[in-house]
């Protein structure tokens, strides 16, 4: 049947739906018919463009994206730039590029130069949403995952008498 090799769609299997990257030229791939060219494309500022493999699988080094969500689909056709001809679009896959490290966590709790009576110590503080705050001593002392700017967490490890300075 003529046709029927646009009538298939290509499918982006790398990165997955939600991912979050720290790189602004992720490596896109999947499955698509072989001969085919596939580009992958987020609508605005990356794309790339390759030929499907004989095995059915194409991946391809998006160009620079910036910081933020980027919706990624893929289409195949012909010829390397995939002319008005192509098949559907792909199902949709959702990133964040997110090259920017997040700023340090700030102790609310407790407040520098304090003297703390429960041992182990409860700790708490501010950061950035999504984070892993580690609590450190000479050791981790807990960890506690950041939600909405706030973190708290109670020692796993009671501490010596004396000063201590903890960090996070």
């Amino acid at each position: 049947k003529v046709g029927t090799r646009y009538e298939m769609r290509s499918r982006i299997t790398a990165p997955v739906d939600g991912a979050i990257l720290n790189t602004t030229s992720p490596v896109g791939s999947g499955t698509c018919v072989p001969g085919m060219s596939v580009r992958i494309s987020d609508g605005a500022s990356g794309s790339c463009t390759t030929t499907c493999r004989a095995d059915g699988t194409f991946s391809c080094s998006l160009s620079t994206l910036g910081n933020g969500v980027h919706v990624l689909t893929a289409y195949q056709g012909d010829v390397p730039t995939c002319p008005v001809t192509t098949s559907p679009v792909s199902a949709a896959v959702t990133i964040v590029i997110d090259t920017v490290a997040p700023s340090a966590p700030a102790f609310t709790s407790p407040a520098a130069g304090s003297t703390v009576t429960r041992n182990p110590p409860d700790v708490a503080g501010t950061c950035e949403t999504g984070t892993l705050v580690r609590v450190y001593d000479t050791v981790t002392l807990c960890t506690a995952t950041c939600v909405a700017s706030t973190f708290a967490c109670t020692s796993a490890i009671p501490l010596a008498n004396g000063a201590r300075t903890i960090g996070a």
